[in-house]
């Protein structure tokens, strides 16, 4: 209300802390309201980078200030994955490697057991990638149509799943299918009609 508001205000002078902290003192709000207010406000922040082609940032160095810290415990993976679904299709194109680059999964095991909630197209589409096969074929043995099979390639190295380059060594390619696999857990009976944006 209104009357909230201004005690708020009041309150926001007095003291410098956040006008959300402030919120739940007062008992305006729940605690776990702020938290999801603050989730959907650093979720539109991050989402609308997105679309952005330049900029800059500052970065200072220093200590957080650990009073103003709101715990979020969201998952990078999604956001990036909800972020990338808004891109336009020419910035997808214009950002992916040559056609006839090979893919292998990520040499990095925390990248491909990240938190990202892949539909089964998607983790069909990763399950292709195996250090011998080229973006190319890897579109021509998707089920999903190479559009669809694209977007995923460019989500998929923007989340540093997969990575450009071949693996020569069969223990190292036995080693990565296994990884794959585990990391997918891929359903039978994907078709292109569940593909899903």
């Amino acid at each position: 209300s209104k009357a909230q508001y201004t005690a708020s205000a009041e309150l926001i002078k007095r003291s410098g802390k956040k006008q959300g902290t402030i919120f739940v003192e007062l008992g305006f709000i729940a605690p776990q309201e702020l938290t999801a207010a603050v989730q959907l406000q650093v979720t539109d922040i991050i989402l609308s980078l997105f679309s952005c082609h330049d900029g800059s940032y500052r970065f200072d160095e220093g200590p957080l200030p650990l009073d103003d810290i709101i715990p979020l415990r969201m998952s990078s993976g999604n956001l990036i994955l909800a972020g990338v679904r808004r891109q336009q299709w020419k910035d997808v194109h214009d950002s992916l490697p040559p056609r006839e680059a090979v893919l292998r999964p990520a040499t990095d095991p925390a990248a491909l057991f990240q938190s990202a909630d892949l539909s089964d197209n998607q983790k069909a589409v990763l399950s292709l990638i195996d250090g011998k096969h080229t973006i190319k074929e890897i579109c021509s043995h998707s089920k999903a149509g190479d559009f669809y099979t694209l977007k995923v390639l460019y989500l998929f190295l923007a989340l540093r799943l997969v990575e450009v380059g071949a693996i020569i060594d069969e223990e190292e390619r036995a080693f990565a299918r296994e990884a794959v696999q585990a990391a997918v857990a891929v359903r039978e009976g994907v078709n292109a009609q569940e593909v899903e944006d």
